[in-house]
């Protein structure tokens, strides 16, 4: 925006050059009379967002787009995302996400850890199955589990 108010300025001044006492004419409807002193003060000044009612036009513009954008980026959104826990190989526990009914992610296993080994308590894969959620809502795809992250959540023994 701060450039599009430079760029505005500089076809101010190139219209305003002239030798005559002619109007500048910026648009098909409008003509506007600059006098070159006012022209150099208010070019040192910049513009306040109270005195420019095309930078709140523009911003709420800006936040419309944002929250479309954010909805079109990240389809998880609003989608409905739950988990259920299983029993797994070995006494173990697994999880499963399940996105607006279908089924996403089947983890019988923890996940990033090498083997088939599932986790010591449902507890743990919840945590799991939570983060994991937490991931999808944020649009991170696919939503990978590191070591280093199952140990933040306190997940391995």
């Amino acid at each position: 925006m701060k450039y599009l108010v430079h760029i505005f300025l500089c076809f101010l001044i190139l219209a305003c050059s002239n030798e005559k006492d002619e109007p500048a004419l910026i648009s098909k409807t409008d003509t506007i009379y600059i006098e070159k002193e006012n022209l150099e003060n208010e070019a040192k000044q910049p513009l306040s967002n109270a005195e420019s009612p095309i930078k709140k036009t523009e911003a709420s513009k800006d936040a419309k787009l944002k929250k479309n954008d954010e909805q079109i980026a990240n389809p998880y959104i609003n989608s409905k995302i739950e988990f259920k826990i299983f029993d797994s190989e070995g006494g173990t526990f697994g999880y499963d996400i399940i996105i607006d009914g279908s089924a996403a992610i089947h983890q019988p296993n923890i996940p990033g850890m090498p083997g088939n080994k599932g986790f010591h308590s449902k507890e743990q894969a919840e945590k799991t199955a939570q983060f994991v959620i937490t991931k999808i809502r944020k649009n991170i795809m696919p939503p990978t589990v590191t070591i280093e992250e199952l140990d933040s959540l306190k997940v391995l023994r």
